[in-house]
């Protein structure tokens, strides 16, 4: 008899251990993002000299940015991330982040602010520029476990030394390249 009543606890021990919960906490969530950006200033040094020029090294200002991030809920309005990109600017850049947001309130639609720091690198080893990234956003949910994601931020971006392309026909060595940037970003969460 002892016995039977093992075999039924342990029996039965999966399915209050493995039970579906109401409100099961979503602490994994996945954020895809596509976003637009203009660049607003720009400043570099020629490599050879120590003369600061603010005109544009590039002449194109513009880019568009994909970017897939592994968002981990930390606290209910705390996400940490790592975010992996591909950027469409005068050259192609791989962005390598990590992904901080805080969100506010407690209504399925709610206002974050994001922190994005990191690297981009080209396909040149010489080109590897540093990149931060604040931006404010708002979720609004679209489903049970999606919502979708709409923010402004500002773009700084660090290039200590390396090859820039100027025009289609001529590459510039600078150091102390600083591009500031404003994006406009929309993806989707789930």
């Amino acid at each position: 008899m002892k016995q039977t009543k093992i075999l039924i606890l342990l029996l039965l021990l999966p399915c209050f251990l493995f039970s579906q919960e109401k409100e099961k906490y979503d602490w994994h969530k996945t954020i895809i993002e596509f976003d637009y950006g203009f660049g607003i200033h720009q400043s570099a040094k020629d490599y050879h000299s120590t003369t600061e020029s603010s005109a544009n090294v590039y002449k194109e200002n513009n880019f568009i940015n994909f970017r897939y991030t592994n968002a981990f809920f930390v606290k209910s309005d705390l996400s940490l991330g790592l975010s992996l990109g591909f950027e469409i600017a005068p050259v192609i850049e791989i962005p390598l982040t990590l992904d901080i947001r805080k969100y506010f309130g407690t209504n399925k639609n709610r206002n974050y602010l994001s922190l994005n720091l990191g690297k981009a690198f080209y396909k040149s080893a010489e080109f590897n520029t540093w990149l931060g990234e604040l931006g404010f956003g708002r979720n609004f949910k679209l489903g049970k476990k999606s919502s979708l994601n709409t923010s402004f931020s500002y773009q700084l971006t660090y290039l200590k030394e390396g090859s820039v392309k100027v025009s289609e026909d001529d590459r510039s060595w600078v150091k102390d390249f600083y591009m500031h940037s404003l994006s406009f970003r929309l993806g989707i969460m789930f």
